[in-house]
């Protein structure tokens, strides 16, 4: 039983794998968070992790028929602590090139997350932090399907890709604000 299961669990990974492999022969995504945020190496890996995730699951929800390559990297990413609520600000930087590295175009986009200082916990300052640079970077997902489409349309965010992120970060951060 458990040698059907390991096969089982062996071949769902290979497709998914396979699948991913298909995908990424047309863009590439990299992320890097080059931000002055005083934050640990694990730390800034992790936000470089999450760009690339949900760029990572925007592509494969769009149909784009070009070869990019997609450089993402955090550019800041601050805390203030106000008077009346902590505000967390990202800003992000995508640098497109082509099949040969030359550098077609660049966007840039910034989010900020609030929440009443009444509110705050210490513990909830990572939360927040990936909750801009979420929003950061789906600010950009405009501009960005404008650059890679050779003709733009007007697409309206699929509900499947929201629906997906959520899951997924209900998933990264399991307790609520608060």
């Amino acid at each position: 039983m458990s040698s059907l299961l390991s096969r089982l669990l062996l071949a769902t990974v290979l497709c998914g794998w396979m699948a991913g492999a298909a995908a990424a022969d047309r863009i590439v995504v990299t992320s890097t968070d080059q931000s002055e945020s005083g934050l640990s190496d694990s730390d800034r890996r992790a936000n470089a992790e999450t760009i690339k995730h949900v760029l990572d699951v925007w592509v494969e929800n769009e149909s784009l028929e070009t070869d990019r390559q997609i450089d993402v990297g955090v550019v800041s990413l601050t805390v203030d602590p106000g008077d009346a609520e902590v505000v967390v600000l990202a800003e992000l930087r995508i640098a497109i090139s082509d099949v040969h590295g030359q550098l077609v175009s660049v966007v840039s986009g910034t989010s900020k997350v609030s929440i009443p200082c009444r509110t705050y916990r210490a513990a909830a300052l990572p939360k927040l932090r990936t909750e801009a640079l979420i929003a950061a970077t789906q600010a950009m997902l405009p501009k960005l399907r404008a650059h890679l489409h050779t003709a733009p349309a007007a697409r309206v965010q699929s509900w499947s890709l929201v629906q997906r992120l959520g899951e997924w970060f209900a998933r990264i951060s399991p307790r609520p604000l608060g």
